[in-house]
């Protein structure tokens, strides 16, 4: 995604509702406000997604990229490594949904 196109992304999304939202007067009053609507999106997705999701879900933990400390190249060389090779659990649980 180009700079640009995340910038008209950014201005085009609206991040809060400023009719539901209270001033700064009020005692309700959230300074974080204009995050809100990003923040709930966010977290109604994720239930979303645990509700209507198979509870039989697995990944297979040894396609996961190495993630600590070793040899430079150490993730390239994966043993028994197959052609169409899933690298990541996300990439697997999206095949899956």
């Amino acid at each position: 995604m180009t700079l640009s196109r995340w910038r008209h992304i950014k201005r085009v999304i609206k991040y809060n509702n400023n009719n539901k939202s209270f001033t700064c007067g009020h005692a309700c009053y959230n300074p974080p406000h204009k995050y809100d609507m990003g923040y709930r999106v966010i977290v109604d997705n994720c239930n979303s997604l645990t509700l209507h999701a198979e509870l039989d879900q697995c990944c297979d933990e040894m396609t996961w990229k190495f993630m600590g400390y070793g040899e430079s190249g150490l993730v390239k060389r994966i043993v028994g490594k197959k052609k169409n090779f899933v690298s990541d659990c996300q990439e697997a649980l999206a095949n899956v949904c």
